[in-house]
């Protein structure tokens, strides 16, 4: 006994139109995961290395680009790193570390830097920053420093 042709038909197109259907959801679901931009920086801070949670090599650079007209200071794990073991200008908003101080202008000794390498785990970075032609004292005093914390992991 043969099937009816338009029963067949209609099986088909609810078939496809079902199809349609769980694809079209499934745009719809990838669209709104990919929106998920991560927590707003202040305007102040242009770019963040690495970005939160992030996990990275041992020897990696961490820091922050800070926006045109501010100048800070990198904290790793509570501790500020020294001025002259920074790489590139915090004066200038580039305010990072790499460590073994690699880049650093002197000739120092990688035993003399605050990190030969980070160890594997979670580092607490933070960064303070304030606007470039006053003192960090003088942007307290003001209430004009600003400051931004995130976590990174090191593998």
């Amino acid at each position: 006994m043969a099937a009816d042709p338009r029963r067949t038909k209609l099986i088909r197109a609810a078939i496809v139109l079902g199809g349609l259907l769980v694809a079209a959801n499934l745009f719809v679901l990838a669209g709104l995961a990919g929106d998920d931009a991560g927590p707003t920086l202040p305007s102040a801070i242009e770019q963040l290395f690495p970005n939160a949670q992030e996990v990275i090599r041992p020897q990696d650079t961490v820091g922050a680009d800070l926006a045109t007209g501010y100048q800070g200071v990198l904290y790793i794990n509570g501790a500020q790193v020294p001025e002259d073991q920074m790489i590139g200008d915090p004066g200038l908003g580039a305010v990072t570390f790499r460590p073994g101080c690699a880049g650093v202008l002197d000739e120092r000794v990688a035993s003399d830097c605050l990190y030969r390498e980070f160890d594997p785990g979670t580092y607490n970075l933070k960064v303070e920053y304030w606007p470039i032609g006053v003192s960090k004292e003088e942007a307290q005093s003001a209430g004009d420093v600003g400051t931004h914390g995130w976590q990174i992991k090191v593998g």
